[in-house]
């Protein structure tokens, strides 16, 4: 799983534009990332469309198109399924705007801009003022020293073995057991034709649904 962090701010605090940097910045330096982005408004096609009425049957819809791919869902995942779906390998993902989700945030503006209810900020970016270079909490070229104290929050973090989800829930699972489990799949893919004894990378296995046998338990 990905580490998660928040930016967030007032509107055109200038969200957009850090993430851009931090992303570039932290993507030069070898990581993989991602992005969210988290908006109030509606994304769903209308209900008089065809998406739409497979939609409201509670039906995921993926538009596939020249320019990309939607996915379109009925009700909105928990974040971290989505992110386990969607950015398994990836060393952080930043997400813009989600005031109000219980993330670790940076927060894009002064202290005194923050609404009482936002919590988990673990920086201030204060946009530089025009002609005064220093004017932002990090200084000039403060988006460095930002991505240095943003690595070592995901690098610093203890990466577990293996994580399952059971559809919208996380299973706990302490850390002989992930090991064991990690262990054990790596072991038997290792016996595969195909399969690379010197791989390390991330593995993403998905089971299907257990058939019924029809027997009662005793």
């Amino acid at each position: 799983m990905p580490y998660i962090l928040a930016v967030s701010g007032l509107k055109d605090s200038g969200k957009t534009t850090l993430c851009g940097e931090l992303l570039t910045r932290l993507r030069q330096k070898g990581h993989t990332v991602g992005y969210v982005k988290h908006s109030s408004h509606s994304l769903r096609s209308p209900e008089n469309t065809d998406t739409g009425k497979m939609l409201k049957l509670g039906i995921p819809v993926v538009h596939c198109a020249p320019d990309g791919v939607l996915l379109e869902l009925e009700e909105n995942p928990p974040l971290e399924i989505l992110l386990a779906q969607y950015f398994l390998e990836k060393d952080l993902v930043l997400l813009e705007g989600g005031k109000h989700l219980p993330l670790p945030r940076i927060w894009v503006g002064a202290p005194e801009t923050v609404p009482p209810e936002v919590k988990g900020i673990i920086a201030y970016w204060n946009p530089p003022e025009k002609d005064v270079p220093d004017s932002s909490e990090y200084g000039e070229g403060g988006e460095n020293r930002l991505v240095e104290r943003i690595e070592k929050l995901f690098v610093s973090g203890e990466a577990k073995p293996v994580e399952i989800f059971l559809e919208d829930r996380k299973m706990p699972i302490k850390g002989f057991v992930g090991d064991f489990i990690a262990g054990g799949i790596r072991g038997m893919l290792r016996s595969l034709k195909g399969y690379s004894r010197d791989y390390r990378g991330g593995i993403s296995l998905f089971l299907k649904k257990e058939e019924n046998s029809g027997k009662e338990s005793s």
